[in-house]
C-alpha cells in the first residue's frame, strides 16, 4: 500500500430499493461508470447517506465492490461513526480488502468535546485496528458534524502515528482554513517527514488545492461530472516547466556570441510565459465550468444536494428508481425535477456512457 490514492474520488450516491434497502445492483453499475471516467470512490461519507445506514449495509456494499473486480485502491470507504467499536470494525473491513484508506469522520454527537477527546479516539482506532496497511483520512466537515479537525490535532496524530495518518478530506468551505493544512502539511511539510495528503470537498476549490500541493478532490459532484472534474486535475498536474525552457544547451553556448545568447535566452522566456499564460487561462475556465455546473446542483432551490445528484442519475441513466432517498432525506418532486432538468440543459450539462437502455 506504498502508492497513495490522489485525483478525483466521489462520495458515492447510494441508490435504494422500494423497501429502503440498499440497491447492490445498481451500485455497482454506477462505481463502473465513475471508474470509467476515471473517478476513484470515496462510498458511505455525506453523500452516500451513510449515517442513515447500518455498519452491515456499508460492509456487504463494500464486498460487492470488491467481488465485481473493482480495484479497492481506487476506494476509500467513509468508515466514521460515534461508537468506536463500529468505527473498527468498518475500517478493519476496508483494510483487509486493500481499500487504499479510509475517510474518517469525527464522533460527531457530543458538542465542545476536547482535542484530548478526539486524539484519543482516532488512536484507539489506530491501536485497535493495529494493521500497518492502516491509512486515515481524517473528515473534516464541520457544517453537518459540528466537531471539526484542527491544525494541532493533526500535528499530535501524525506524530504519534505517522504512517497511519495520511491525510484530511477539508469539507469546511473555508479555502484559507485548506491553506491553513496545507501550508502546515502538504508536500512533505509534516515536522515528522510524512506524507499527508489534502483533499478539497468541493471541486471549486480543485485548481487552487492543486496550485498549493493539494492531492485532489471528493467532492459529491463528482457523482455527476467526474469526466470534467478530472479533466482539470489532470492538466493542473500536469503545469510544470518544460525542460527545454530551463536555458540554453552547452553546444548552443558554444556556437552563440554573448549577444545572441542573450536573444535567445530572452525568446525562450518569452515563449515559456506564453505558454504558461495560455495554460493558465485554459485551466482558469475549467474551473469556472466546473464551477457552474456545481451551483445548478447546490442551488437551495432544491431540497438538498443529495436529492439534485440522484434525481439527475435518475434522468441521464433512464432510471426512475435512482430519484430515491432515505428519510429524513426526501426526493426532489415533480416541479423540481423539471427545473433541475431545464437548467442542466441550459449549460448543454451530458453524462455520457450512463444511460440506462
Amino acid at each position: 500500500m506504498s502508492k497513495r490514492i490522489h485525483g478525483v474520488l466521489a462520495p458515492v450516491v447510494t441508490p435504494f430499493k422500494a423497501d429502503l434497502a440498499p440497491d447492490t445492483e445498481r451500485f455497482v453499475k454506477h462505481c463502473r461508470w465513475l471508474v470509467s471516467q476515471n473517478c476513484g470512490l470515496a462510498p458511505f461519507g455525506t453523500t452516500s447517506e451513510a449515517n442513515s445506514m447500518s455498519k452491515d449495509e456499508r460492509m456487504s456494499l463494500l464486498d460487492a465492490l470488491v467481488a465485481a473486480d473493482i480495484d479497492p485502491s481506487r476506494v476509500m470507504p467513509g468508515a466514521g461513526c460515534c461508537s468506536i467499536t463500529e468505527t473498527v470494525e468498518l475500517t478493519a473491513h476496508a483494510v483487509r480488502h486493500g481499500c487504499a484508506g479510509v475517510l474518517m469522520l469525527p464522533p460527531f454527537y457530543y458538542r465542545d468535546v476536547t482535542e484530548e477527546g478526539l486524539y484519543r479516539y482516532f488512536s484507539e482506532v489506530v491501536q485497535r485496528v493495529g494493521d500497518a496497511r492502516l491509512r486515515i483520512y481524517l473528515y473534516h466537515i464541520p457544517p453537518v458534524a459540528v466537531v471539526g479537525i484542527t491544525p494541532n490535532l493533526v500535528e499530535r496524530l501524525v506524530k504519534a502515528y505517522p504512517s497511519a495518518i495520511a491525510g484530511m478530506k477539508d469539507s469546511s468551505g473555508d479555502w484559507d482554513n485548506t491553506k491553513t493544512f496545507l501550508d502546515a502539511f502538504a508536500g512533505g511539510s509534516c515536522q515528522s517527514g510524512s506524507d499527508f495528503d489534502v483533499f478539497v470537498g468541493s471541486e471549486s476549490f480543485l485548481l487552487a488545492n492543486m496550485r498549493n500541493g493539494g492531492a485532489g478532490t471528493i467532492s459529491a459532484t463528482a457523482n455527476v461530472n467526474p469526466a470534467a472534474i478530472n479533466a482539470l486535475y489532470q492538466n493542473a498536474k500536469s503545469q510544470a516547466p518544460n525542460p527545454k525552457h530551463q536555458g540554453i544547451s552547452k553546444h548552443q553556448k558554444s556556437k552563440s556570441t554573448p549577444l545572441r545568447q542573450s536573444r535567445m535566452l530572452s525568446g525562450l522566456q518569452h515563449e515559456h510565459e506564453t505558454a504558461s499564460s495560455i495554460g493558465h487561462q485554459t485551466l482558469e475556465r475549467q474551473q469556472a465550468d466546473l464551477n457552474v455546473v456545481r451551483e445548478v446542483f447546490g442551488s437551495r432551490k432544491f431540497p438538498s444536494m443529495i436529492a439534485a445528484i440522484k434525481q439527475a442519475v435518475a434522468v441521464y441513466a433512464n432510471d426512475p428508481e435512482w430519484a430515491r432517498v432515505r428519510p429524513p432525506l426526501v426526493e426532489l418532486t415533480t416541479a423540481k425535477a423539471k427545473l433541475l432538468v431545464e437548467q442542466l440543459g441550459a449549460i448543454g450539462f451530458k453524462m455520457n456512457g450512463i444511460r440506462r437502455e
